[in-house]
């Protein structure tokens, strides 16, 4: 028991004190070897494995006990160190003047006091309850969501981009972010800061407007588009609703609007214009002080109802600053703000204000200098471009600048003429015809030769621009108008030719109506006599020469117009040998007519001088000889019937401009062409209701298709007999002044069962009606009488009694006469006995 006893407590010891224990472990064993007498050799050798093994184990304890104390120290002082990190991290962060946010699961973990402020929320309204998105304006979350998605995907550690914020209040700010993922309690998160740079923003765009503003001054803009630029830009900048410009008059006395934005009629209706000594104006009192005026709220201001009610309350406007405009001390005018909420101006908005305002200055400055130098040049520019013809330039001879018509007269580019050609390339006879004379201009008519060789006629007008070695030299084009004197001469000569044409047919007709009446009284004299057949020759010869009279007179184009039926078969018949001389024989003439051919209502010698026009047309189309056929047809178009006339020849024919413009009067292709035929044409076509269709091209001859009405259909009467002809004892009123053709006519009628009383003039004629006129039954008279016109003595005789009328003449004037004659029924001369008998039948019986 002592021994174990001893066992327990060596261990003890080692346990207690390590190594010391195995100074007891020796006095033990000391002991130990006292006794071994007593107890024996075994527990003195108990006693010393068991002090190897307690020494070996104080050791070991021992270095675990050292490990431990140096670990609990190390765990000690790393403690410390993670206090002292968390104190400079929430130092950092709570005075950091940046936002800093830890965001994990959805939602803010940690954000410092900056980051709340930054959007107007307290710290605990954020932590673990609102999600990243709640603080981005609406527009850039989704660009926000795939930053995020993109970080904690692995694909991007870090981010730096710039998104539009929103406060509390509902505020749009600007924020630059930077954040990082890290983990943390586990998980990956992410930390980052937050910038307001909302100002820096504000203040870039301010510079960029100002920069924007300055550049408008080197541009063409106007004042006006400045104006409105200015207020868009400090809408925009200030965000405000309501901007306006106003600019001092000094006529008026008065600052007007110029340019607004945000305001409606009523606004210009009432505050259009202000006087500068307005008391009530806020405007005025910025005009007068010359510094910037502001009011919180603008209703204090004392406007009149109907403003308060139309504008103040309407707008819903609230505070009022009011910039002045200011050039070298001199006020322009104002720049007016107004809010619809309460708002303060800071000193740096009103400094950017002030700064814009005295840049719209220098707008408004240089745009009334640029105004006025733009109209000078736009002046002399119009006048130097449109000065009346084409206008050049000139030094020492040579073209230094021309304007647009000078082009087109010229034919020349500008480029290919400034600087490079001398005027006397144009001009010839330049040096010669025009002198330059400092006082006085030079003018003449002289050649032109354009760039494709053509020469012109031009009026040329040349002075010295003063101070200068330079001339200005005007021209105008007159190569038309000489061809037009022409042309007018040569028509003049026609109409003098006609006249002339006109005088000799009339006593032709008057000498072949004479001829003709014996003829008739010959031919019942000699019946069956060896003789007629000389008479009938000398019948042949009369018809001849009054067939030629006609021509002459259709030629002269003195012959009234009477729309009557006609059959244009028998005038194309009638006019065959006519045109045929008119072709010539190298032309090979056809005839393609209808023989059911329908009538027409129409003018007999308007359809003979579009015949002659169109064959003479074709003829000098066809220098060297060709083909022309002329055909009729019976045609329907859009539901109507039409009477066609084609004349087509194998001339040169038309390009398409030429072809265009062939009805211009005076247009004419040929060198001696008066440029008439064919537009004559066209205008008869036209009065009397038809179209003209034109195919033809160049080389390939020429188709002209005229249509006309058709008339309905109408059986054609025979040609009545002599004896229902006859005269039967109706008493007639014969007036014609030349005495063959009056006593051969009288003759004729007596002879044929008429009463003739003869009148050699108007005056004779009235007398004889005024003593005869209840047994007068017809009054047969001449258009002209040497005391008067025919047709004046029907309209007298017409108003003294009831009586029938026919006409007569030989010849009528065109302008005077025509009119008349279409109202009453008409013979022309020379008329056989037959047509003449027939023609009175008809009068006599007929009504009115």
């Amino acid at each position: 028991v002592i021994i174990h006893f001893l066992y327990v407590l060596l261990l003890l010891f080692f346990f207690i004190w390590k190594r010391k224990g195995l100074f007891f472990s020796a006095v033990m064993l000391v002991f130990a070897l006292i006794f071994i007498k007593h107890i024996g050799w075994l527990p003195v050798v108990h006693l010393g494995i068991l002090s190897i093994i307690g020494y070996t184990m104080a050791v070991f304890y021992e270095k675990i006990e050292k490990y431990r104390r140096i670990a609990e120290r190390a765990m000690v002082e790393r403690t410390f160190e993670l206090m002292e990190a968390q104190e400079r991290f929430r130092l950092l962060s709570e005075h950091a003047l940046v936002g800093v946010y830890l965001f994990q699961g959805g939602v803010f973990r940690y954000v410092n006091p900056k980051f709340a402020e930054i959007f107007g929320y307290k710290r605990e309204e954020i932590v673990d309850k609102m999600t990243p998105y709640d603080v981005v304006y609406p527009p850039d979350r989704e660009m926000v969501k795939k930053k995020v998605k993109e970080r904690l995907s692995g694909k991007k550690r870090r981010a730096h981009y710039i998104f539009r914020g929103l406060r509390k209040d509902g505020t749009v700010i600007h924020v630059e972010a930077l954040g990082s993922v890290v983990e943390f309690r586990g998980r990956p998160a992410i930390i980052g800061t937050i910038i307001d740079i909302t100002e820096r923003i504000k203040e870039r765009r301010q510079l960029e407007i100002l920069y924007e503003i300055i550049s408008l001054f080197n541009t063409e803009t106007g004042l006006q588009d400045i104006f409105q630029t200015i207020i868009e830009r400090i809408s925009e900048i200030m965000e405000v609703p309501y901007v306006s410009i106003r600019l001092y008059d000094e006529k008026k006395n008065r600052l007007i609007t110029h340019a607004v934005k945000g305001m409606g009629e009523k606004y210009w209706k009432h505050r259009k214009e202000i006087p500068v000594d307005d008391p009530v104006s806020l405007s005025t009192k910025a005009f007068r002080e010359k510094k910037p005026q502001y009011v919180k709220d603008v209703a204090t201001l004392g406007f009149p109802p109907a403003v308060m009610e139309e504008v103040i309350k309407k707008y819903r406007m609230k505070s009022l600053l009011s910039i002045p405009i200011v050039v070298k001390s001199k006020v322009l005018g104002v720049i007016n703000l107004i809010t619809t909420e309460e708002k303060e101006f800071t000193e740096d908005e009103i400094q950017f204000l002030m700064s814009l305002a005295e840049h719209a200055g220098f707008a408004i400055a240089r745009a009334e200098l640029y105004k006025k130098l733009e109209e000078s040049e736009s002046m002399y520019r119009a006048l130097f471009e449109h000065a009346g013809g084409a206008v050049a330039v000139l030094e020492n001879g040579r073209i230094v600048l021309v304007n647009s018509m000078f082009e087109q007269l010229s034919g020349y580019k500008k480029e290919e003429i400034e600087g490079r050609k001398r005027f006397r390339e144009l001009v010839e006879e330049f040096e010669e015809k025009c002198r330059v004379s400092e006082k006085h201009p030079q003018m003449c008519e002289t050649g032109f030769k354009r760039k494709d060789g053509k020469e012109l006629t031009v009026y040329l007008t040349m002075a010295k621009i003063p101070g200068t070695e330079k001339c200005i030299v005007s021209l105008t084009d007159i190569t038309e108008k000489k061809m037009l004197e022409e042309r007018i001469r040569e028509v003049e000569k026609m109409e003098a030719i006609g006249l002339l044409a006109g005088g000799i047919a009339h006593d032709f007709n008057n000498i072949l109506t004479v001829i003709e009446g014996n003829i008739e009284l010959l031919f019942e004299e000699l019946k069956e006599s060896p003789a007629k057949k000389f008479v009938e020759e000398i019948h042949k010869a009369e018809r001849i020469g009054a067939e030629l009279v006609r021509q002459l007179l259709f030629f002269s184009k003195e012959h009234p117009l009477r729309r009557v039926r006609v059959n244009l078969n028998e005038i194309i018949y009638e006019m065959k040998e006519m045109l045929s001389r008119i072709l010539g024989e190298d032309v090979e003439f056809t005839l393609k007519l209808d023989p059911e051919l329908h009538d027409v209502k129409a003018d007999r010698g308007n359809m003979e001088q579009i015949l002659i026009n169109l064959v003479m047309n074709a003829r000098d189309a066809m220098p060297e000889g060709g083909k022309l056929l002329i055909k009729t047809e019976n045609v329907e178009k859009h539901g109507k019937k039409f009477v066609a006339l084609t004349v087509r020849d194998t001339g040169i024919g038309m390009d398409k401009e030429t072809k265009e413009r062939i009805f211009e009067p005076f247009f004419t292709t040929k060198k001696k062409g008066t440029g008439l035929g064919l537009s004559v044409v066209y205008a008869i076509v036209k009065k009397h209701e038809g179209w003209i269709e034109v195919k033809s091209e160049k080389g390939k001859g020429a188709e002209f298709r005229i249509y006309l009405p058709a008339m309905r259909k109408r059986m054609r009467r025979g040609e009545r007999k002599k004896k229902e002809i006859e005269g039967m004892g109706e008493t007639v009123l014969l007036v014609e002044d030349e005495p063959g053709v009056r006593e051969t006519t009288a003759r004729l009628l007596e002879k044929h069962g008429y009463r003739v009383i003869c009148a050699g003039g108007v005056k004779e004629a009235l007398e004889i009606f005024e003593k005869e006129k209840k047994n007068i039954d017809l009054v047969f008279t001449d258009v002209v009488l040497p005391d008067g016109r025919g047709t004046k003595l029907v309209e007298e005789i017409l108003k003294r009694g009831r009586v029938k009328v026919l006409l007569t003449s030989g010849y009528a004037d065109t302008k005077v006469d025509w009119p008349q004659i279409g109202k009453y029924p008409y013979i022309s001369k020379p008329y056989s006995l037959h047509k003449l008998l027939e023609k009175m039948r008809e009068v006599l019986e007929s009504r009115g």
